[in-house]
């Protein structure tokens, strides 16, 4: 007997549902690597914006900062300037009255006597242009001091989260109109919560010590024996530029300049000297709201006692004070005939 043969017909279309199985998987595979591409593009995309962004804040933010730090630097050269203004005027009118004194005795000798005169008049014509002078780059600093700092506050409020935000969200829909960027409010951003801020009060002691450390040395300072016998006489000059407090308010809105001569002989029975005549003196202040005078000798007597050598919260005194005391007349005839601008802002 012969087995039976499967039959060819029975065997047709099984590579067909083979092959639509292979070419679902190949579909599928195929759907899910462009599914992939199209998330990691996305993201690229997100990534990219996210990065133009923040860099694009940041560096707005950046340039802000650079501007700061710039204009802080002319505040301080112009406010160094308005110091050095108050200098020149201050030892101009030292050198005037100084040269008037001289001539008051030297105008009863012969041929000194017309020496004198002259160099009076010259010294007097030297001290008016230099007192006008300093009247006008103190009105032109103080109004640029002030203008840099109005643009100071518009470069603050231009780097508000709301201009931050708007910069972001710009940036971010030039790669992709359908993304959105804000900046964080600063009381949610602790780390830049304090990166700008305004120096007022108390605070303005750090701008006060930076532009008190930028003077020369003969504006801060112009203390000097210029002859002087031991235990028998001396001449001492006397000077220094401050920046100091006004007793009112206590506010930093005064510079104020000192200059003085005076004979010191020795005390009975003793080598210390005394002041025994006032020889030159002169005085200058810069202040938004002048008190047409230094300040008062009697301020500064507690501090020399004590031995304190800083600076005073309580009347804001200025070192060195041991310089106002050396020349008590000097400093008290400086500040009776104390030349005042009042075109300062502060």
């Amino acid at each position: 007997m012969r087995s039976p043969r499967s039959s060819p017909s029975r065997q047709r279309g099984q590579a067909i549902v083979f092959g639509l199985c292979l070419l679902l998987l190949a579909a599928l595979l195929l759907f899910f690597q462009f599914s992939a591409g199209q998330a990691t593009a996305a993201k690229l995309r997100i990534v990219n914006a996210t990065d133009a962004a923040a860099y694009s804040t940041g560096l707005w933010r950046a340039r802000a900062m650079n501007y700061y730090a710039y204009s802080n630097r002319a505040v301080i050269a112009n406010e160094v300037a308005i110091a050095q203004a108050a200098t020149m005027v201050s030892y101009a009118k030292f050198l005037e009255r100084f040269s008037d004194n001289v001539n008051d005795v030297a105008q009863y000798i012969p041929y000194v006597g017309q020496v004198t005169e002259v160099i009076k008049e010259v010294a007097y014509w030297v001290s008016q242009v230099t007192q006008n002078t300093a009247m006008g780059e103190t009105a032109a600093r103080s109004a640029y001091i002030q203008a840099l700092a109005t643009s100071q506050e518009m470069m603050f409020a231009a780097t508000h989260p709301v201009v931050l935000s708007r910069i972001a969200a710009e940036i971010a829909r030039e790669n992709d109109r359908r993304f959105f960027a804000f900046t964080l409010p600063l009381h949610l951003d602790p780390a830049m919560a304090d990166a700008t801020r305004r120096y007022e009060g108390q605070d303005r002691e750090r701008l006060k010590s930076v532009v008190l450390q930028s003077l020369d040395g003969y504006s801060s300072n112009r203390d000097a024996d210029l002859a002087e016998v031991p235990c028998l006489l001396k001449l001492a000059r006397r000077g220094a530029t401050e920046l100091i407090r006004d007793h009112d308010n206590r506010e930093l809105e005064r510079w104020q300049a000192y200059d003085t001569l005076s004979l010191h002989t020795k005390r009975s029975f003793s080598c210390s000297m005394r002041e025994r005549q006032a020889l030159g003196w002169g005085a200058a202040e810069i202040a938004r709201d002048a008190k047409n005078e230094l300040d008062a000798l009697s301020a500064l007597v507690p501090l020399i006692n004590s031995g304190d050598n800083g600076v005073d919260p309580a009347i804001g005194a200025a070192r060195p004070s041991a310089s106002k005391l050396a020349n008590p007349r000097a400093y008290r005839e400086a500040s009776d005939e104390i030349w005042v601008s009042r075109q300062y802002g502060g």
